[in-house]
């Protein structure tokens, strides 16, 4: 199934007898966002193909109250937090030799920024779909099927196919206010030639991306391998105090895993239960130890604790112990 996208031809052009060259006769690589990932496609632009769009545009002309196709800034109308005011309306064009020539009617901010050389290319905004009409994907062969908007830009792309750009007079200073082209910047930072295309950079930020996701899993995996370890040695190091079972095991290097601390807790007070039965008093009767008088059956251990607080969810160790402890005088 077709699928219509924007994507954006960044071309340095020159400016004829007031006409801007639109869109070269070429076959070039460009990337193009699909269901918000970036893949690189080939941009295929036959004469047959602008045919069909000058055609359709100069229907449209003649619509009552057409006003043109958009001239913006640097694409700005594309995104929800640039101005979107025209710099001009092209609403006559020509397809010549080497492409479609458009010519704008340029407004008062137009003028400014563009006959004072701070914008100097024209980048057409194309709507696409695939070649052989299916789903665009890496490596598809997009043809152009309508002009969505123009934009004034200083980024070229495709610059092989496209004549030296001159919309000043021969001679003329740098306009200061011209922003800078980082993208040598970028290449550099990115380890690529230093006149490499967008293409090229946005493919290798993309693998970049990639690969520290991947690694980023690694050192998942291996915090992983590390907790596990360490909880096994904890259990190890508490197996005296918990009950002698699996269940027993699993259930406390589970929550060790889960609350460090919460674990850690628990042991401790554990050492308490301990502490606190270990004496055995002597029975003043007889002054003979309680063993030996049948008094061993008020001592609480451990498992009986750990039984208590897993067959009544919500009671404490500590608080187990003492209900244990109250029932055993009881008796």
């Amino acid at each position: 199934m077709s699928k219509h996208l924007i994507i954006m031809n960044r071309e340095f052009s020159e400016a004829a007898d007031g006409f801007y060259h639109l869109c070269p006769i070429c076959e070039a690589a460009c990337p193009i966002e699909v269901d918000g990932k970036c893949v690189n496609v080939v941009q295929v632009i036959t004469r047959a193909g602008l045919e069909s769009i000058a055609s359709a545009l100069k229907d449209a002309a003649k619509a009552e109250g057409w006003t043109g196709i958009l001239g913006d800034r640097e694409h700005w109308s594309l995104t929800a937090d640039k101005a979107t005011d025209a710099l001009a309306w092209f609403r006559e064009f020509e397809l010549r030799d080497d492409g479609l020539w458009g010519k704008p009617r340029k407004t008062t901010l137009g003028k400014e920024l563009i006959d004072g050389g701070t914008l100097r290319g024209v980048s057409p905004v194309l709507e696409v779909e695939a070649e052989d009409g299916g789903d665009i994907s890496e490596g598809s062969r997009v043809v152009p099927i309508a002009i969505d908007s123009i934009g004034f830009t200083n980024r070229p792309r495709l610059k092989q196919f496209m004549r030296p750009v001159s919309n000043k007079a021969d001679g003329a200073s740098k306009n200061p206010n011209q922003p800078e082209d980082n993208m040598k910047l970028v290449n550099k930072a990115l380890g690529l030639a230093e006149n490499a295309e967008e293409a090229s950079a946005i493919s290798e930020i993309e693998r970049l991306k990639e690969e520290i996701k991947q690694k980023e899993a690694r050192i998942a995996e291996l915090e992983k391998a590390d907790n596990e370890k360490a909880a096994d040695a904890f259990v190890a190091e508490n197996k005296e105090k918990i009950a002698d079972t699996d269940e027993g095991r699993a259930s406390l290097k589970k929550l060790y895993l889960e609350n460090k601390a919460a674990a850690t807790d628990l042991v401790q007070h554990l050492t308490l239960v301990v502490k606190t039965i270990a004496p055995v008093a002597p029975n003043k009767a007889t002054k003979q130890p309680a063993s030996a008088t049948g008094d061993e059956k008020n001592v609480i251990t451990n498992r009986q604790v750990e039984l208590y607080v897993h067959t009544h969810p919500g009671v404490s160790h500590v608080r187990a112990f003492e209900i244990l402890s109250d029932e055993s005088e009881a008796k």
